[in-house]
């Protein structure tokens, strides 16, 4: 029978050491000096690559042409591009551009600020739950982590989706440590509804922590819990439903049915057990665990193995809470999946959530290994290895950076189609005049180059950021000479396209203004390595000559 535990004792316990064997004496030379240095790192990580200031790539901008196009209330509807966020994420980046201007930094403001707090606030919870050397590979393996220096910087939601996780772990397990203390059950209230609004999967941690709160306030019958324990869940369902009415409803409503399709093979499989194996071997391998870096088809399969080893050592240590934190997300994340609301899987940036637990057991199960030499008292042994993996990760984040100051973008058709905007727009309307047909005289001539998946969000947002005069009307005559109107049409021909309207608006132009000809520039999309051509679009300058006023 379980003995009542006097809320005051704490129900998280002291900090494991893993491994086992380690004591302070086995602890590596300069470790606080270690620890320090790879903080700083990271911070110099995902400073380079936010001030590096990347061209924006074509996901990013899918999401960008609704923030720049729409006020506050139209952010809660579906958006262009069949994207989905989070309403109070989208209202906080159009705060950042209203205040700093409709551009690259403004736009991945948040992330970078959340990924910056978020460092530290990862050192507080590993201090919290781990001792030895699996602390030391634990934040080393964060602050370097390409994962985490990449949605640092990059105007989506899923740098928001890790920090805002990592708020409530860090809160519940000072809740764990202090049960009786008011602060941490109040914290815990306030953050609830502020993560179901500001990250969709935050809703996975929520529901971990709720399922948590309750076995343990039943395990051992802490007296006041109850009253709390409802008011969290109180505030989860009225959050819940207050999101799903004012967002979720028509925002995945309309894009169930792409989405379903799209993110596919991130669904468990029910056509086999065969191939529900296959599938779930392939995910816990493939990019779920891509961290610190990782790949699809097996490529994350060290990360797989030392997250189990650190699993079973927190099992081990006596520390079944510090391991469930890992995985209840993931299954409430499976569960979803197997609903098919949300993927498992895929792409690493569905897993940013739980990213701080994954660190915390990769760092375990390294230590756990490394521990063997202590058992059989080679401690030369243990700490040499110790300084290889530090090496390791170090060499991991120099890896990272270095790649960020040579090749300061994704890919270079992200390059290029700046560059373009950079020198048309820029000076386009120094003395003549130059309008975009879609953005600023709001012609849509091909609804699916502006709504499905297209290149043509990336010519917009570069076109929003450039333009010094973007806005919703053609500009004034700025002086009393004539002047050459451009109008520019960008055309994606694997879209449909209404001939027809376009031809009488050209008619129409012709008989207001003399004709001068038309300039075609292709926009050649490549893949990463620039080796096959993906798709060429084009921008379509057409060109009359505006007389004096």
């Amino acid at each position: 029978m379980n003995r009542p535990v006097d809320a005051s004792e704490g129900l998280l316990g002291a900090a494991a050491w893993i491994p086992r064997e380690s004591t302070e004496a086995d602890s590596l030379p300069h470790f606080q000096g270690w620890l320090w240095g790879f903080l700083a790192f990271g911070l110099l990580a995902r400073s380079v690559r936010y001030f590096l200031q990347f061209p924006l790539w074509e996901d990013e901008c899918f999401l960008c042409v609704s923030v720049f196009q729409r006020g506050f209330q139209e952010l809660l509807r579906p958006l262009e591009y069949h994207q989905v966020a989070p309403g109070f994420f989208l209202w906080i980046e159009k705060a950042a551009t209203l205040l700093f201007g409709f551009n690259e930094l403004a736009l991945r403001l948040v992330p970078f600020l959340c990924s910056l707090a978020g460092l530290f606030l990862f050192y507080h919870l590993v201090s919290r739950l781990v001792r030895g050397t699996a602390r030391l590979f634990a934040v080393a393996f964060f602050a370097v982590s390409y994962p985490g220096v990449r949605y640092a910087a990059e105007a989506k939601q899923y740098g928001t989706d890790l920090f805002v996780s990592l708020v409530g772990v860090v809160l519940f397990v000072e809740w764990l440590r202090r049960p009786a203390a008011r602060t941490w059950r109040v914290a815990l209230l306030i953050w609830c509804p502020l993560a179901i609004l500001l990250s969709y999967p935050a809703l996975f941690t929520v529901g971990a922590i709720g399922l948590l709160w309750l076995v343990l306030t039943i395990r051992h019958r802490l007296r006041g819990q109850w009253p709390w324990w409802v008011a969290f869940h109180a505030a989860a369902a009225l959050s819940v439903g207050g999101v799903f009415l004012l967002v979720v409803r028509s925002q995945i409503g309309a894009e169930l049915g792409f989405m379903s399709e799209y993110w596919g093979d991130t669904f468990p499989p029910r056509d086999s057990l065969f191939a529900f194996v296959k599938w779930m071997i392939v995910t816990h391998t493939g990019a779920l665990l891509a961290h610190p870096a990782g790949a699809e088809n097996g490529g994350s399969v060290v990360t797989a193995l030392f997250v189990t080893l650190g699993l079973i050592a927190f099992l081990r240590c006596g520390k079944p809470k510090t391991a469930l934190l890992f995985w209840l997300p993931l299954a409430l994340h499976f569960a979803a999946a197997v609903l098919r609301r949300y993927p498992y899987g895929g792409h690493v940036k569905f897993s940013m959530y739980v990213a701080p637990m994954i660190y915390v057991m990769f760092g375990a199960g390294i230590a756990a290994l490394l521990g063997l030499d202590l058992r059989k008292g080679k401690t030369a042994d243990f700490l040499r290895n110790v300084r290889i993996v530090l090496i390791v990760a170090a060499i991991l984040g120099l890896a990272t950076v270095a790649r960020d100051l040579l090749h300061p973008y994704k890919t270079k058709s992200d390059l290029r189609a700046r560059a373009f905007a950079r020198w048309f727009w820029s000076s386009a309307n120094f003395a003549d005049e130059a309008v975009d047909l879609k953005a600023d005289l709001g012609h849509e001539f091909s609804r699916g180059t502006w709504h499905e998946l297209s290149w043509a969000a990336m010519y917009l947002v570069n076109k929003y950021i450039y333009d010094p005069g973007a806005g919703p009307a053609v500009r004034e005559t700025r002086s009393g000479k004539p002047k050459i109107l451009r109008c520019v049409l960008y055309r994606d021909p694997t879209k449909d396209f209404d001939q027809a309207a376009f031809d009488r608006w050209l008619e129409q132009m012709k008989a207001r203004y003399p004709y001068l000809g038309c300039d075609v520039y292709p926009f050649v999309r490549r893949g990463k390595d620039e080796g096959a051509v993906l798709t060429v679009d084009y921008a379509e300058i057409y060109r009359f000559k505006k007389p004096m006023e």
